[in-house]
């Protein structure tokens, strides 16, 4: 069984990043395979390996993770507390650079109108501006983005994206 995908969590609040955390450790993918490579739904693991929620430790921290391919995060989830403008600069300063070796970034950002709308479909999206949904609902929407870029075992981006890539969740 191969390495879980690797994903780093940027969100406001704690209590929702930690819910997050656990429901994507513990569950992953499990649920029907979306791929033909992989017959069982419990070989694709997600592993949360970095959580920040704030600015400030994220930005000088996400640049060396995502240098190293070693430690290159297969995705960034990056939710709506952060403003557009920190997650524009998020992106911008830790992006992978042109010849870096190994795979990109998919950058996850809570932004609606980022989404396909057969992801909107698939997950039954609103958002009633409220604030934010429940964590087993944002988690599930990190699962399904992730399932539709082919980030997970099994799936045709297992490795990761040729290059960087930004995507709603």
């Amino acid at each position: 069984m191969s390495s879980p995908i690797q994903i780093v969590i940027c969100g406001r609040v704690p209590a929702h990043v930690n819910g997050i955390t656990t429901i994507l450790n513990s569950q992953g993918y499990k649920g029907t395979p979306a791929s033909a490579h992989s017959s069982s739904p419990n070989d694709r693991s997600i592993s949360v390996t970095h959580t920040f929620s704030d600015f400030a430790p994220a930005s000088s921290t996400l640049p060396t993770l995502v240098a190293n391919s070693s430690t290159r995060p297969r995705a960034v989830v990056i939710g709506r507390g952060f403003s557009d403008e920190d997650q524009d600069a998020l992106m911008k300063r830790a992006g992978t650079r042109e010849g870096d070796a190994g795979p990109g970034v998919a950058w996850l950002v809570a932004r609606p109108e980022l989404m396909t709308e057969e992801l909107k479909k698939r997950i039954g999206y609103h958002w009633d501006g409220k604030g934010p949904p429940p964590v087993e609902v944002l988690a599930g929407r990190i699962r399904e983005s992730l399932r539709a870029r082919g980030i997970e075992k099994g799936g045709e981006r297992e490795g990761g994206l040729e290059r960087d890539g930004v995507f709603g969740f």
